[in-house]
C-alpha cells in the first residue's frame, strides 16, 4: 500500500522517474569530480574562485552593486570572522559582536 503524501507534496508526486537521469548524471559528475580532485587535477582555489562567482552572480540578480572583486572580499573577511570565532563556537560561546552573519 502505497502511503499518502502530504497536501503540498501531492503536486511532486510522480515526477521521481522524470528528474532520476538529470539525478544520476549530477551523481556520475560529482564522482567524476571526487575523482579528478583525489588526484590533484583539481586545484583548491579554482573550486574557491568558483564559489566567489557564483556569490557573485546570486547577489547581482538580487541586485547587489558588488564589484566581483568586492565579493571576494567580503568572502574573505566573512571567512576570516569564522576562522576567528572557531575557537569561541568550540566551547560554546556566543560569537563576537560585528562577527559574520550579524
Amino acid at each position: 500500500m502505497k502511503q499518502q503524501l502530504p497536501e503540498p507534496l501531492q503536486a511532486f508526486d510522480g515526477l521521481a522517474g522524470a528528474v532520476a537521469p538529470a539525478i544520476q548524471r549530477v551523481d556520475a559528475l560529482f564522482a567524476e569530480y571526487q575523482e579528478q580532485r583525489a588526484a590533484g587535477k583539481i586545484l583548491p582555489n579554482s573550486v574557491e574562485a568558483l564559489r566567489i562567482e557564483l556569490t557573485y552572480h546570486s547577489n547581482a540578480i538580487e541586485g547587489s552593486t558588488l564589484s566581483l572583486r568586492e565579493t571576494q572580499l567580503c568572502h574573505r573577511r566573512a571567512r576570516a570572522h569564522e576562522r576567528q570565532d572557531a575557537p569561541r563556537n568550540l566551547r560554546g560561546q556566543e560569537p563576537r559582536p560585528g562577527a559574520a552573519g550579524d
